[in-house]
């Protein structure tokens, strides 16, 4: 195992300060010589139910914007009952469903589900890798639980194992979400390369 350059800086190209913070902090938990940086890019986002397809196109945007190695990730929640949907248009569908029409969706007896989260690492603006981190469970509609209508699926998710709502138990240290297993297979290979 080579191990880490010593102090390695990668932008996190998010605005979302709370997304940078948990990341560096997971990070932070497994290696001490990775810091994440922000780095807001205002994306033209492309519409593809690829999360691959539309990080590739994010990846072109960033390469002009950023000094350093990056990452960009992309998030979305998959219905099992639904061929890659709603997935990259999740935001989308909150916006024009909202929660009364994600019940309507989940009606019938499968109400499984998954988060899945692709990180894509460039280290020379050329080449690029992708690391996916997929969380199973199911969707359990509790009105009174939501707290964030904007983005209610962490107050509707129960992760497979568990008998809470995955906003109960994100902050577990133990707790290995999406997001978190994507960054497993990015620290890896920063580990072994």
């Amino acid at each position: 195992m080579k191990g880490l350059i010593k102090m390695l800086q990668i932008d996190f190209c998010t605005g979302n300060k709370s997304k940078l913070k948990e990341a560096n902090d997971y990070i932070n938990s497994k290696v001490k010589d990775v810091s994440l940086y922000s780095n807001k890019i205002d994306f033209t986002e492309i519409q593809s139910i690829s999360q691959q397809e539309i990080l590739l196109d994010k990846m072109k945007q960033a390469i002009s914007k950023t000094d350093r190695p990056f990452i960009i990730d992309e998030t979305g929640i998959y219905f099992n009952k639904y061929n890659n949907y709603p997935g990259t248009l999740t935001k989308y569908v909150v916006k024009s469903l909202g929660i009364e029409g994600i019940k309507r969706l989940l009606s019938d007896t499968d109400n499984t589900a998954y988060f899945k989260t692709t990180i894509l690492y460039s280290e020379d603006k050329k080449d690029y890798k992708f690391f996916e981190g997929i969380l199973q469970g199911k969707i359990v509609i509790d009105e009174n639980k939501i707290d964030n209508v904007d983005f209610p699926f962490s107050s509707m998710f129960i992760p497979d194992g568990y008998n809470d709502y995955l906003i109960n138990i994100y902050n577990n240290n133990n707790f290995l979400d999406h997001r978190k297993k994507a960054l497993d297979k990015l620290i890896m290979y920063l580990n072994n390369r």
